[in-house]
C-alpha cells in the first residue's frame, strides 16, 4: 500500500527492480510481503524516500538505491503489476536482470546474479537489444555478456554488441580474480572456470 501511495498518488519516480522484480515475475521463489524479506526499490533521479516511509516498520527490509541506467529513456520497460488489492510499478524481467547486474557485487553477489540469469532462458530479444542499446553502464553490459556466455545462454550470440558498447579500459570487480580479455573484465576465478558438461 505504501509503495502504491508513493508511486501513484505522490508520483515519486521509484519502482521495484533488480532481484525483487525477477522474483515477482517468477524467476525464483515468489516473494511475499511478510517479515524477513528484502525488497529492492530503485529511484530514477537524485532523491530520498520520505521520512515517514523510512521510519515506519514495514516488517521487510527496503533496499533503496538510485540507479539511472537508461538516461535517454529512464522509464523504459517499467510496467504495472497487481499485488493483492494494490498495483505497483515494477521492472520487466529483461530490465530487472540488467539492474541486478549493475548492482553486482555491491548489492548482490555474483552467485545470486548468475543463478537468476540462468533462469532467463527466453527473454524478449527485441526488448533486451533495446535495453542494451540505451544502457549507459559499461559495467552492466560487460557483465551481462560475460555472464550470459558463462551460463551458456542460447541467446547470447543473437544480441548485437552495439557500437563497441563496452567502453574503454579494464574493469576490475574483485581482487585476485580472473581476467577475461574479451570483455576486459576481472571476475571471480571460480565463476570463470568451465562447467563439467563443457569438459570433454
Amino acid at each position: 500500500g505504501a509503495l502504491y501511495a508513493l508511486q501513484f498518488q505522490k508520483k515519486v519516480p521509484i519502482h521495484i527492480g533488480g532481484k525483487t522484480a525477477l522474483e515477482m515475475h517468477g524467476y525464483a521463489h515468489n516473494i511475499s510481503m511478510g517479515s524477513g524479506k528484502n525488497i529492492t526499490v530503485l529511484g530514477l533521479a537524485s532523491m530520498k524516500l520520505p521520512k515517514w516511509f523510512r521510519d515506519y516498520d514495514w516488517k521487510v527490509d527496503i533496499n533503496f538505491k538510485l540507479l539511472n541506467l537508461f538516461s535517454m529513456k529512464p522509464e523504459m520497460y517499467i510496467n504495472e503489476k497487481k499485488i493483492d488489492q494494490y498495483k505497483v510499478r515494477i521492472s520487466d524481467p529483461e530490465r530487472a536482470i540488467i539492474e541486478m547486474i549493475a548492482l553486482t557485487p555491491n548489492v548482490y553477489s555474483f552467485e545470486d546474479t548468475y543463478h537468476l540469469l540462468e533462469g532467463l532462458m527466453y527473454p524478449r530479444m527485441d526488448v533486451l537489444q533495446e535495453l542494451i542499446q540505451y544502457c549507459r553502464s559499461d559495467k552492466a553490459k560487460r557483465l551481462l555478456f560475460w555472464m550470459s556466455e558463462a551460463c551458456g545462454m542460447p541467446w547470447t550470440d543473437k544480441i548485437a554488441k552495439v557500437n563497441n558498447c563496452f567502453g574503454k579500459g579494464i574493469l576490475s570487480l574483485v581482487k585476485n580474480g580472473e581476467y577475461i580479455s574479451k570483455y576486459r573484465i576481472i571476475v571471480p576465478r571460480k565463476m570463470s572456470e568451465p562447467k563439467m558438461e563443457d569438459i570433454p
